[in-house]
């Protein structure tokens, strides 16, 4: 019975690396040269590039501290002696850090409107996938497999949410003239606690 409850949280690791908060590529910003339109507005642009070129990444670390906690928990084998410590790991640093994630993208402010629905999209994004992580310790911990199909939920509502936001900020970019470098990368995997049985 542990190893089929054991099979199934790793399929829903499985969808979790893939979904990772859609992991961007090399992406980068440019304004648009001095000589076009002046009816594009400059803070918007300058708030726009801040905030994907700078603000999301030092966020990011934080996140992905926390994401590199849950995978080892899951790459350990289920006769290690430290699954134990790696389980630990997972609700006294794995989840500390993403909620720190959370509270610096929430601390973000803007003045552009637009820049502002970008950020909340995307920390919609952010805190469906820290549910999720919840949902797996809350799964693993009661040794409850229903409980990971809250956390499968939590994965695909946050790739939705992943998914509005890069669409917003391609619909700015092309209307705002700033020019995007690179490529996003989403996964388009599903998988379900049933793959695994």
């Amino acid at each position: 019975m542990k190893k089929k409850f054991l099979l199934i949280c790793l399929a829903v690791t499985c969808v979790f690396n893939l979904a990772a908060c859609g992991k961007r590529k090399d992406i980068k910003m440019e304004m648009p040269s001095a000589t076009a339109s002046s009816a594009i507005d400059n803070t918007l642009q300058e708030e726009l590039v801040k905030f994907v070129g700078t603000d999301l990444v030092k966020a990011n670390q934080k996140r992905q501290d926390a994401v590199n906690i849950y995978n080892n928990y899951f790459k350990a084998s289920s006769s290690d002696a430290s699954q134990d410590d790696l389980f630990a790991k997972l609700t006294t640093e794995a989840l500390p850090k993403y909620d720190e994630y959370i509270k610096d993208i929430e601390a973000l402010t803007y003045t552009s409107k637009e820049v502002t629905e970008l950020k909340n999209l995307y920390l919609e994004s952010a805190k469906y996938q820290r549910d999720a992580i919840q949902q797996v310790i809350n799964s693993i911990t009661n040794k409850d497999e229903t409980i990971l199909d809250k956390a499968t939920e939590d994965i695909s509502k946050s790739k939705e949410a992943l998914k509005k936001y890069e669409d917003k900020l391609k619909e700015i970019c092309e209307k705002n003239e700033i020019i995007i470098n690179g490529d996003f990368q989403m996964k388009d995997y599903k998988a379900s606690p049933s793959d695994a049985k």
